[in-house]
């Protein structure tokens, strides 16, 4: 997956959309995401909207319960936020 930012093709929302549609994504992540998209949805900044999912993923990274797309998805995010550099790097230690 490969999240394109402002001015690209795939927009954050389209993203969300489809990761809540994933039959593999347990109810509770499934539940964040969906917070994220109606909260893009309302017209909250994406990037206070980015800050909100990587902060309540990260939880369930840590334990272990994100499936493939939705690690992917929250590397990519830590990956493409500047306040976030080092974190990119910790993050990416804990994937197996």
């Amino acid at each position: 997956m490969h999240i394109k930012w402002q001015g690209e093709n795939v927009d954050l929302l389209s993203v969300l959309y489809e990761l809540v549609q994933d039959p593999t994504v347990i109810e509770p992540v499934r539940q964040i995401l969906r917070h994220g998209k109606n909260a893009l949805e309302n017209g909250q900044f994406d990037r206070h909207v980015i800050k909100q999912l990587k902060d309540a993923l990260r939880i369930f990274a840590l334990k272990g319960e994100l499936n493939t797309t939705v690690t992917t998805f929250l590397t990519e995010i830590s990956r493409k936020t500047a306040s976030n550099t080092s974190g990119a790097a910790i993050f990416d230690t804990l994937i197996p």
